[in-house]
């Protein structure tokens, strides 16, 4: 099976265009940057939580390891 997810930057945030599990239909979101003072960090950090969600990477209480996304 063959994802695939495309990324590109923009002024106020990011587009994303993929087609999910291999599938035909194509997707496209729009993140945007928040209006604030971490701005940009708060866009890469929904950036990457919807990557991880697309890949289908999610937390598992019965793991050790788990992928966190965080802000500090």
């Amino acid at each position: 099976m063959n994802w695939k997810l495309e990324i590109t930057k923009v002024d106020n945030g990011y587009i994303v265009e993929g087609v999910p599990d291999g599938g035909t239909v194509k997707m496209k979101t729009v993140i945007e940057e928040p209006s604030g003072e971490s701005s940009e960090l708060v866009a890469m950090q929904n950036l990457l939580l919807f990557v991880k969600e697309y890949f289908a990477v999610y937390h598992s209480k019965h793991n050790e390891m788990n992928l966190y996304v965080d802000i500090r």
